[in-house]
Parts: C-alpha cells; sequence; structure tokens
C-alpha cells in the first residue's frame, strides 16, 4: 500500500518539475487592455480606441523584440487608426491572416529587445469597431465568441528573434503567450497540481479498502 501512495506522489512530483521546467524556459509575458481609453467607446457607433500594455516579466528567461495582438474577425468588424506609444525607435504593423479570420498588429524592435522587467512596455492605441454593443460588455453571445474565455481576453505572443532555445528543448525561437486578462500561466499549474494530490488521496483511500 505504502509503495503505491509513493508511486503516486512521485509522478504528482514528476509533473510539478517538468511543468515548472516548461513555465521557466521562453518568454513570460503579461498584457493588459483598456477598452475605453480616454473615455472613447461610443454605444450608438460601437467604436472606441483601446490601450494595449505588453510587458515581460523581470523573472522571464528571454527578452522579446516581437509582440503580436490576435483580434478575432466575429468580434472586430475593423481596426482604424494604430498609434505605438512605446518604446521608442520601434514599428507597429497591421495585417491579416490569409483567410481573413483573424486581424493582428504586431510591434516590432528589430534588434531592440525589450528585456525582462524593462521599462517602458510595449504600448500602443488602436481604434476598434465591434459588430454589437453586447460583444463590448459579455464573453459569449449569437454567433461569435472571444476565443480567450472573457471580453477582452485576447491572444498575445511575444517572440526573440535574436536568440534560440537550447538544442535539448528543440531548438528555434523561445516565445511564450498570455492574454489581456489578469492570469498568470503559474496558477494554472497549481491548480493542476491540486488536482493530482486529490487524485492520489482518493487512490489511497481506494487501496485501503481493497
Amino acid at each position: 500500500m505504502r509503495k503505491v501512495n509513493l508511486i503516486l506522489v512521485g509522478v504528482v512530483m514528476e509533473l510539478f518539475l517538468v511543468c515548472g521546467s516548461a513555465i521557466g524556459v521562453g518568454i513570460d509575458i503579461y498584457s493588459t487592455v483598456n477598452p475605453n481609453y480616454n473615455d472613447s467607446w461610443n454605444q450608438s457607433t460601437l467604436t472606441g480606441t483601446a490601450l494595449y500594455t505588453l510587458r515581460v516579466l523581470p523573472d522571464s528567461d528571454y527578452g522579446a523584440n516581437v509582440f503580436s495582438v490576435t483580434f478575432e474577425s466575429d468580434i472586430f468588424a475593423s481596426l482604424g487608426t494604430v498609434q505605438l506609444l512605446a518604446p521608442p525607435g520601434w514599428t507597429i504593423t497591421y495585417y491579416e491572416n490569409s483567410k481573413g479570420s483573424y486581424m493582428y498588429e504586431v510591434a516590432t524592435g528589430g534588434p531592440d529587445l525589450l528585456e525582462p522587467g524593462e521599462n517602458p512596455p510595449v504600448s500602443f492605441l488602436v481604434d476598434y469597431t465591434l459588430y454589437s454593443a453586447e460583444q463590448y460588455y459579455n464573453a459569449s453571445g449569437l454567433n461569435w465568441s472571444w476565443d480567450e474565455g472573457g471580453s477582452w481576453m485576447q491572444s498575445v505572443s511575444a517572440t526573440n528573434t535574436l536568440a534560440s532555445l537550447p538544442s535539448y528543448l528543440g531548438g528555434g525561437n523561445p516565445s511564450g503567450g498570455n492574454s489581456t486578462a489578469h492570469v498568470p500561466e503559474p496558477m494554472t499549474m497549481l491548480l493542476l497540481g491540486s488536482g493530482l494530490i486529490g487524485l492520489s488521496g482518493l487512490g489511497r483511500k481506494y487501496f485501503k479498502k481493497a
């Protein structure tokens, strides 16, 4: 019995270590959005200006020189003027994917790397038009959805084109993702670990009855 319990605990600890390595390697970012910048939201015209702020966390293993924000085309009817506020010397571009299902804003620093914890972070303004006022406030609706699970939760990615992951991690450019919601990834790992510990407890009770 004790041997089985030790095996279960060992599996849980191994998963924690693997997950910790996955979190610790790459680019850890934190991003926020203010969809009503300077009280710009107009419910009659369904337009507004959003302020995006993208940071590399101080404990990240890598900095980043490219950031991408995904705008889902079932929510955003169109994107208008974009203004990059920081860092100085960076540029920002807009493009759509080949099927037109997503619109993107990409800020790039070229050889200028935003180091972990460095200020100012990447920040830019985007004029937008939504399909409905409901989409401004809610996380779900008829024939559309915010893919990240909540209103104004968007996919954000960061890439470092100036560095490569070690070969034993697969090589290539390290990259990481987050959303504009304030939900750090380590909490997901904590919940996963708690669930696994609970399962180990159930297994112990089961084997005691047997």
